[in-house]
This record gives structure tokens, sequence and C-alpha cells, in this order.
């Protein structure tokens, strides 16, 4: 039986100052300099960590982050301008460590839990640094 997973609804509203609000509350000002584009790749990269949070709690791992988000937005096939490539690197420090051959298992986790990166297309590249060590 496949599982199902509850809807889950979200709100963001812009005023005319410039400033969002999120499910009415918590006002976000943003600067002139951040854009549309900008905001996404932000939430790539908040994405990405939530969802590595959210899996490593399951495991007893605390984790400690920061990530930077990049992608190129060029002429697609269908002559639409749109993000061609995105980019999400994730420096994180993991406590405890996670024992020998669950590290991989637990990143993949996070990307595939990541309900922004799943929600775009092209779906976003992922690197990984972990407790000073680069993953590949």
């Amino acid at each position: 039986m496949p599982i199902r997973v509850k809807p889950k609804e979200y709100e963001v509203a812009l005023d005319a100052a410039g400033r969002m609000t999120a499910e009415g509350e918590n006002a976000l000002q943003t600067g002139a300099g951040w854009t549309p584009e900008h905001l996404l790749l932000a939430a790539v990269a908040r994405c990405g960590v939530n969802s590595l949070t959210w899996f490593a709690d399951k495991d007893g791992i605390e984790v400690e982050a920061v990530a930077k988000a990049t992608g190129v937005i060029a002429r697609r096939e269908d002559a639409r301008n749109a993000f061609v490539d995105i980019h999400c690197h994730l420096e994180v420090k993991l406590a405890p460590a996670p024992e020998e051959g669950k590290l991989q298992p637990l990143l993949m986790r996070a990307e595939r839990g990541c309900f922004i990166g799943n929600s775009l297309d092209p779906h976003p590249q992922y690197s990984w640094v972990v407790n000073g060590k680069e993953i590949l």
C-alpha cells in the first residue's frame, strides 16, 4: 500500500513596501539586491540544511551547517529563460560522526528529502564537506 502524505499548504504575502510575510507573520525585509532568483537559491540552501537536520536528528546526530547555492539562468530549448543549472554546496559538522557506511545514505536521504529541490527542474546538484572532509 503506498504511503500517503498529507498535503501541506504555505502562504507568502508581499506588501507594497516589499516586505514579505509567511503565514501572516514573521515579516522579512530584503534589500534591493535580493531578487526572486536569489530567494529561490536561498530556499534551496535552507531546504538542504533543514532536510539534513531532520534526517540526522532521527539518527541522534546534531548538525551545524553552512550552505551556498548558485545557479545559472539561460535560454532553454523551449525558448524560455530559466534556471538551467543549480548547485548547492553544504559544509556541515555532524556530532557524533555517523558510523562507517552510514554517511552516504544520510546525505542521499537529505538530498532526496529537500522539497524545494524536488520541485525544481533542473534538480539541484549537491556537494558536501562533512567534518572537514569533502565527500565524493
